[in-house]
């Protein structure tokens, strides 16, 4: 019996609800920082509010790096082709789930 975690419209809705988070995060970011930096600007004394959009900004690019940039370099697709491709330099046939890609 497959596990649930295969279905392919489990796997679509968990990563559109994680894009859609970051999106809310990077929202989060904007209204958060940009209000700090109003409330640093009319306080005076210095600024530090570059600190907070440092550190959070360095957060969500990581998170971006790990959304959309890191499934194209390593992802699932990737490591099925390349099993495919060793499986056909050892000269072995690939299972049916890696031939039809």
């Amino acid at each position: 019996m497959p596990h649930h975690d295969d279905d392919p419209e489990v796997q679509v809705r968990r990563r559109v609800r994680r894009k859609l988070r970051f999106y809310r995060d990077v929202t989060s970011f904007v209204v958060i920082v940009g209000t700090l930096a109003l409330i640093d600007w009319a306080t005076g004394g210095g600024w530090w509010v570059q600190w907070v959009a440092i550190i959070w900004g360095g957060i969500l690019a990581l998170q971006f790096l790990r959304m959309f940039v890191a499934p194209i370099l390593w992802g699932r697709d990737v490591e099925e082709r390349m099993v495919r491709r060793e499986l056909q330099r050892r000269g072995l046939k690939p299972p049916s789930y890696l031939e039809d890609k």
